[in-house]
C-alpha cells in the first residue's frame, strides 16, 4: 500500500537557504573563507512536510562550494567537476574498472578504463545498478551526437568506495544516489537552488564519464546519502522520480486535484508516485499494454489507451473539467503537448517533461489563451524552494520500494551493455526500465 498522502512544503525562505549554502561549505558572506571542521557534515536540512510526520530531507551538500584553483582560471567559470581526468592533488591508482563508452551511432563497447583516488571534493563509488533512460535512447538512435569515448549513465546507485579530504556528509560503505548534475557552484542560479539552469550545467554520463561503469568518480554534492530499506537499483530510479516531483512542485500540484500523465514511460510512471506523494491522483495515457498494466500497479486511479476509445475518454475529461494539471513526458517527435492542453481544464496547468528532439510541435494558441492554461517548462530538478527535489524523491521511492522496483523489467551484466540498448529500444520487449548492473555475470 502507499503512504500517508503529503504535499511537499519547504519552510525555509531563499535568503536562508542561500546562508545556509555558506555556511555548509564553511564560507561566510563577508569573508570567504573556507573553515576546517573536523564533524562529519549533516548537510543543511529542509523539511517535507506530511500529515502524520515530519522528514528531514538533505540539500546538495556543497552547492556553492569554491571549485579546486586546479579548475579556476583567471575570467573564467569552472565546472565543479572535470569528469574523469586527473586533477593536480588525486593520486592515479594502478587499478582498472570495466566501462561502457560511446563509440559510434547505436555502438556501446565495454573496456578497461584507469581508476583513479577522488580529488578532496569528489566521491568515489562502485556502481550497483545504472538505469537507461530515454535521452540515452535519443544518442543510441543518432537523434544527439554522442561524445566518443564517454561512459554514458546518470540514474545510478551504488556504494561509496572513497572519499576525498573535503567531503564530510558520506563515508566509506554507503549507499548513495546520484543526482547528476554539474554546475559551477559560484553564479546567482547555483546559490539559489536553480542550479538546473546554471549557465555551465552539465551531466554526468554525457560531457563527463557516468555511472555504466563499475567505479565512478564524481563530484561530492552530486552524491547522495540513500534512505534506509533501499538497494542499488531502487535508489537508481529516483532520478527519473525527481523529474516529476520538480514538475509538481512547479505549478504547485495540490492535494485535491487530479492530474493527466500524458505517456508511460519511466519518467510518467514514476510520475504516479509522485503525483500520489502530494495527495493527488493520476490518470495516466498509455499506449501500449504492458505500460497499462504498470500504471494501474503504481496506483493510476484511470489507464486510458491511444486508440478511439481512449480519444472518446479524453475528450469527455475535458468537457466535465476533471483534468486540473497535465503532465507530457513523451517528447522525442511526438505530437503530445497539443494532446495535454486540449485535456486540461481552464484555468489548469500544462507541465512539460518530455525531451522534444525538434525545434517545433504543434500547439493551439487560441485556446490556451481563451482558457488561460498554463504552460510550464520543468527541466530536471534543482532545489529551488530550498529542499533538494532529488532528495524529495529517494524518500518517495523508499516509502513505494516494491511497487518502483517493478518497474524494472530487464537486468543486464555490464558486458551485455549494447544488449541491455537494443532492449530498452524495442518495445516489443515489453521494457520499461532497463537497468545495467556491473556487479552481475551475464
Amino acid at each position: 500500500m502507499f503512504a500517508p498522502r503529503r504535499r511537499f512544503v519547504c519552510r525555509t525562505d531563499r535568503r536562508r537557504f542561500r546562508a545556509d549554502l555558506l555556511h555548509a561549505t564553511g564560507r561566510e558572506s563577508d569573508g570567504g573563507t573556507r573553515r576546517k571542521s573536523t564533524k562529519r557534515d549533516p548537510s543543511p536540512g529542509a523539511r517535507l512536510v506530511s500529515e502524520n510526520r515530519a522528514l528531514q530531507v538533505r540539500r546538495l551538500p556543497s552547492c556553492g562550494a569554491v571549485p579546486p584553483e586546479s579548475l579556476r582560471r583567471a575570467g573564467e567559470r569552472s565546472l565543479v567537476h572535470n569528469g574523469t581526468q586527473s586533477s593536480p592533488g588525486a593520486t592515479a591508482m594502478p587499478s582498472t574498472a570495466r566501462a561502457a563508452r560511446w563509440t559510434a551511432e547505436r555502438t556501446i563497447e565495454v573496456t578497461d578504463k584507469a581508476v583513479r583516488d577522488p580529488a578532496p571534493d569528489e566521491v568515489r563509488v562502485a556502481v550497483g545498478s545504472a538505469g537507461i533512460c530515454g535521452s540515452d535512447l535519443h544518442f543510441y538512435r543518432g537523434e544527439f551526437p554522442a561524445t566518443p569515448g564517454i561512459t554514458p549513465g546518470h540514474e545510478f546507485g551504488g556504494t561509496v568506495e572513497a572519499v576525498g579530504a573535503d567531503v564530510r556528509h558520506v563515508r566509506e560503505g554507503d549507499l548513495v544516489g546520484i543526482e547528476p548534475l554539474l554546475r559551477c557552484g559560484l553564479c546567482p542560479f547555483c546559490l539559489s537552488g536553480d542550479y538546473h539552469v546554471c549557465n555551465d550545467r552539465g551531466l554526468v554520463g554525457q560531457g563527463v564519464d557516468g555511472g555504466m561503469s563499475e567505479s565512478a568518480t564524481l563530484p561530492g554534492n552530486t552524491v547522495f546519502p540513500a534512505p534506509s530499506g533501499l538497494d542499488a537499483e531502487g535508489v537508481a530510479l529516483a532520478e527519473p522520480l525527481a523529474c516529476s516531483v520538480h514538475g509538481f512542485e512547479k505549478v504547485k500540484l495540490r492535494g485535491h486535484e487530479t492530474v493527466f500523465i500524458v505517456g508511460a514511460g519511466s519518467i510518467g510512471l514514476t510520475g504516479i508516485l509522485a503525483a500520489r506523494a502530494c495527495g493527488a491522483q493520476a490518470i495516466v495515457l498509455a499506449r501500449h499494454p504492458h505500460q497499462q498494466e504498470a500504471a494501474r500497479r503504481l496506483g493510476a486511479v484511470e489507464v486510458i489507451g491511444d486508440d478511439d476509445a481512449g480519444k472518446e475518454r479524453m475528450a469527455e475529461l475535458a468537457r466535465i473539467h476533471a483534468v486540473d494539471v497535465a503532465v507530457e513526458t513523451v517528447g522525442g517527435t511526438a505530437d503530445t503537448l497539443i494532446t495535454a492542453q486540449r485535456v486540461v481544464r481552464p484555468k489548469g496547468r500544462v507541465v512539460l517533461l518530455g525531451i522534444f528532439t525538434g525545434t517545433r510541435t504543434s500547439i493551439d494558441p487560441l485556446h490556451l489563451a481563451l482558457n488561460e492554461v498554463e504552460v510550464v517548462g520543468a527541466v530536471t530538478y534543482a532545489a529551488s524552494d530550498g529542499h533538494a527535489d532529488y532528495a524529495v524523491a529517494l524518500d518517495v521511492v523508499a516509502d513505494h520500494a516494491d511497487a518502483a522496483r517493478s518497474l524494472v523489467t530487464h537486468r543486464f551484466a555490464l558486458d551485455d551493455a549494447g544488449q541491455a540498448f537494443d532492449t530498452a529500444v524495442d518495445k516489443s520487449t515489453r521494457s520499461i526500465k532497463v537497468h545495467i548492473q556491473p556487479g552481475t555475470h551475464g
